[in-house]
This record gives structure tokens, C-alpha cells and sequence, in this order.
């Protein structure tokens, strides 16, 4: 049901209370008479020859449960989920009483605490559409400028390449955010089809390790594996981790490590 159609609903079962209905119960029925009074019955139960009728109004249906006297007890109604139990079958959720108050005091806290949000703006949801609008042209800018400093990055490791025998090697140490380095991988890995290129990393952020192998795909072709060098890397940073054959990262929780991870995934390059 679309959330309108709900609504309908919810605004027909409160009309029906605040009609204050009083409850006609017929005990003792065949069902032969209930049936042809218009008597639903509900949930698939299974009924005897005789079976109690439960009417209020223009609501008719067979019952074995407990009902109010009449329908004014039940305050209000609000429907709070509409769920599928079964192919063709939904269920409506729906507080009644107390508890629609206590949803609609809730409710009224909620907005009320949006337009201190927002400064008590005459129109609310304009305001927030307008936010929302703004914080997504934001994040795309803050996306593009993200890519130009990978790009840059990328750049700068490339020109600090040492020979490592036929390797042109990155040894990256220090200070280093992680989803950088994760970021400039897939960058290198388009560069370097055809040259023995690798990126060693054993850095550190906000006080945790971080170590991490890109090895080109000639690298890869020899039977190197980055994922395989990481996973034995780790345990001098009390961590773990892995990836693909050509790039794999692990985190850990010494940073004291970082030194012997890094020696020992230059010696795997051998």
C-alpha cells in the first residue's frame, strides 16, 4: 500500500472510534449464519459449528479474543509499519491509545528539534531539501579535489622510484593516510603494464600501522604474490589483512613493527 492508502486507512479506523461504536457479540452462532451475516475470518483459523460473532458498526467477524466495549476506548490509532506476511497477504502495524500519544509526542520532539536545526525557517522542508542539495555539491567537491591529491600523490611516488636490481621500487615510510595509499594503487597498476614497478608501504596514522604491496603486473607474472607477502608481513604489526596478487593491504596494532614488516616484504621481492 502506498503511504497514502495508509493513511485513508488510518483515517477510517479513527473516524470509526470517535464514533464510539459499542460492541454486538452474538455467542453460539452456526457458522452457516455468521458466514451469511458477512462475517470475516481472520488468519486462516479453523472454526467449529458454533462460533462467536464479534460486530461493531459495519465491521463484522468471527472471534475468540478479548474486545473492547466499545470503540471509544481505544483513543486513536496510528499506523506505524505495513509489512508482507505471505504472497497477496500484508499486515498493518498500528499503536493505539497511550502509545499514539507517546508516537506523536515523539514525533513532535523530532521536529522540533529540526527547526532549532534549522534556525525555525519558515519553510522546514525547504530548508532541508536546500541542506541536502548543498551537502551533495559539496561532497563532489570534496571528491574531485580528493582525486587531484591521489593524482598528485601518484606523481610523487613515481618520481621517488629507486632501482631495486630490475625493480623500480617505492619504499613509502612515515606519516601516511592509508586511504591514500589504497586510493593511488589502482592509479599505478594502469601505468605500469610492461615494467617491473613496486610500491612497498609500512606507514603509520593517528597511531596506527598500515602496510601495504602494489606490485606491477610483470611483477605478478613471475609469480609474486602481494596479498601472500602481506599476510606473512602482518604479525610484525599485530594485525591482518590480504587483497589480490597485485595489491593488498593489512592493518594492525604495533607500530613498533612497522620497521621488520617492511624489511621483510623488500626481501620477498627478491
Amino acid at each position: 500500500m502506498t503511504p497514502e492508502e495508509l493513511r485513508e486507512v488510518e483515517k477510517l479506523a479513527n473516524k470509526l472510534i470517535r464514533q464510539d461504536i459499542h460492541l454486538e457479540e452474538s455467542r453460539h452462532t452456526p457458522i452457516a449464519e455468521a458466514k451469511a451475516m458477512g462475517a470475516m475470518a481472520l488468519f486462516g483459523e479453523k472454526y467449529g459449528d458454533d462460533v462467536r460473532v464479534i460486530k461493531y458498526g459495519p465491521s463484522v467477524e468471527l472471534c475468540g479474543g478479548c474486545h473492547v466495549s466499545s470503540t471509544g476506548r481505544i483513543g486513536s490509532v496510528r499506523i506505524i509499519m505495513e509489512t508482507s506476511i505471505a504472497a497477496g497477504v500484508r499486515r498493518i502495524e498500528a499503536v493505539t491509545s497511550a502509545k499514539a500519544d507517546q508516537l506523536y509526542y515523539g514525533m513532535q520532539d523530532i521536529l522540533n528539534h529540526l527547526r532549532d536545526i534549522f534556525h525555525n525557517a519558515p519553510d522546514l522542508e525547504g530548508a532541508i531539501l536546500k541542506q541536502i542539495e548543498e551537502n551533495s555539491d559539496l561532497k563532489k567537491r570534496i571528491d574531485q579535489y580528493v582525486a587531484e591529491k591521489i593524482e598528485m600523490f601518484r606523481d610523487r611516488i613515481i618520481a621517488s622510484a629507486e632501482d631495486f636490481g630490475d625493480i623500480k621500487l617505492v619504499r613509502l615510510q612515515g606519516d601516511h593516510n592509508p586511504e591514500m595509499i589504497r586510493g593511488v594503487m589502482p592509479l599505478l597498476r594502469g601505468k605500469f603494464t610492461d615494467v617491473k614497478f613496486a610500491v612497498i608501504a609500512a606507514t603509520q596514522w593517528e597511531g596506527k600501522p598500515t602496510i601495504a604491496v602494489f606490485l606491477s603486473q610483470p611483477l605478478v607474472d613471475e609469480g609474486k604474490n602481494a596479498g601472500a607477502m602481506i599476510k606473512s608481513a602482518a604479525k610484525h604489526i599485530q594485525g591482518g589483512g590480504g587483497g589480490q596478487p597485485w595489491m593488498a593491504t593489512a592493518g594492525g596494532r604495533d607500530v613498533n613493527g612497522l620497521s621488520a614488516a617492511m624489511d621483510e616484504l623488500i626481501a620477498a621481492l627478491n
